[in-house]
């Protein structure tokens, strides 16, 4: 596997283009790679955003990059694309089917375009890169992101999907050696995040924990502990969601993240010589649900 598959695969946009940066040279010389995946996004919607900000004769930035190539964004079975079909597709460089499609081909394994039994993310894992997510949605449940990390054979399942991000998808557990030039074999292991920024907290938590705010002595906002919950669901109003028993903040503090749930504890670690993971709360822009990998 070389670089170049890497920088291709990570430049296939959701909006139906795969763009090369103006520092794409340099990039890959150095080995760095930027995937944007904007759910939902046509050519329509930035010939309408050119249109509103700068006029029919002018160019967005977005037009200013050197190199941009129209794809076909349609799923194996159908003519439109899904959300979780879609994304899948774009981690992996092929096409699945729309429904249910979640890091596999609706509940069958896929392979790479490459060839590498997982998508282009965990093979540059492998490779020895370090990876990383960013969503303004939920990070699990939102396939944008999750797709790109876990597996599961529909896409409800956020409670798995998130689990696989601190333990790697069944049967390339974390904590195994990964050996990109034998994908073949089985229990290849999965290699952590080293960033992960979006929302979910509830899929952290397990069902009936309390909320930080409800305890008989609140903790401080920027110190809060990892057996109580800082948020709500923003729509729902719903608590914590896991089913399984399990508190997946402690276990990705045992793996040595540094993890942040509020302005106030982001704005602590400030400065500090750490990566971040985190959950942006979607009900309050300035709160984020962090944990991240120390540096």
């Amino acid at each position: 596997m070389r670089l170049e598959y890497f920088r291709r695969a990570a430049l296939a946009s959701a909006i139906g283009l795969g763009v090369v940066s103006a520092g794409a040279a340099e990039a890959q010389r150095i080995g760095n790679a930027i995937f944007i995946h904007p759910d939902g996004t046509g050519l329509n919607h930035y010939h309408a955003g050119r249109l509103y900000w700068k006029g029919p004769d002018r160019s967005l930035e977005y037009d200013k990059l050197p190199e941009m190539v129209v794809y076909r964004g349609h799923m194996s079975d159908r003519i439109t694309g899904t959300s979780n079909g879609g994304a899948t597709t774009h981690a992996f460089g092929v096409k699945v089917q729309g429904p249910d499609s979640y890091g596999r081909d609706r509940g069958r394994d896929i392979l790479a375009l490459s060839g590498y039994p997982g998508s282009f993310l965990r093979e540059a894992g492998c490779y020895g890169y370090s990876i990383g997510v960013i969503n303004d949605g939920d990070i699990a449940g939102e396939p944008g992101t999750g797709a790109f990390l876990a597996e599961t054979d529909i896409r409800g399942e956020p409670n798995e999907q998130t689990r696989q991000f601190l333990e790697g998808r069944p049967g390339f557990e974390v904590g195994t050696d990964c050996d990109p030039r034998t994908p073949e074999i089985e229990n290849s292991g999965d290699r952590l995040p080293d960033v992960i920024l979006g929302g979910g907290e509830r899929f952290f938590l397990p069902e009936g924990t309390p909320l930080c705010r409800d305890l008989a002595d609140p903790p401080p906002a920027e110190s809060l502990p990892l057996t109580c919950a800082a948020h709500t669901d923003a729509v729902f109003g719903s608590g914590s969601d896991r089913d399984d028993g399990r508190n997946l903040l402690q276990l990705a503090d045992e793996l040595g993240y540094v993890i942040m749930r509020t302005r106030a504890e982001f704005e602590k670690l400030s400065g500090k010589n750490s990566d971040t993971f985190g959950d942006r709360d979607p009900q309050h822009s300035d709160t984020h649900h962090v944990l991240g990998r120390k540096g």
